[in-house]
């Protein structure tokens, strides 16, 4: 609690009851995460995407002769992980199957829209 809280507030916090000094730290933890977010996002930009990258082998299984020599997979991850911990509301199930319905909605519209202009 004292790595969450500080040793100033741990005496008050003690006096809380446990549920909401649970949240009160997963709260904590969740802002934490998206600072770290909006910090490697800023980077990101500035480093021109360098940032994250790693080595592809040309020569390696199933390539193309045009494809990159560098993929930007390991930085993806990482973000999606700190995604995951600073908004975890958005990647419940519910979440993810109602944003799929709404992309697929919007495509659909797009789509049909086109071709009926």
């Amino acid at each position: 609690m004292i790595r969450e809280f500080g040793p100033a507030l741990y005496a008050e916090v003690m006096t809380w009851p446990r549920r909401l000094i649970l949240r009160a730290a997963e709260i904590g933890r969740e802002r934490e995460a998206q600072a770290r977010l909006d910090r490697l996002t800023d980077l990101k930009l500035a480093a021109g995407l360098k940032l994250g990258e790693e080595y592809v082998d040309p020569k390696g299984k199933g390539r193309k002769p045009d494809d990159p020599y560098t993929t930007l997979k390991p930085l993806a991850q990482f973000e999606d992980a700190l995604d995951r911990l600073a908004r975890p509301w958005m990647h419940t199930p519910e979440a993810v199957q109602e944003r799929l319905d709404w992309e697929q909605d919007r495509a659909y519209s797009a789509l049909f829209g086109a071709l009926q202009a």
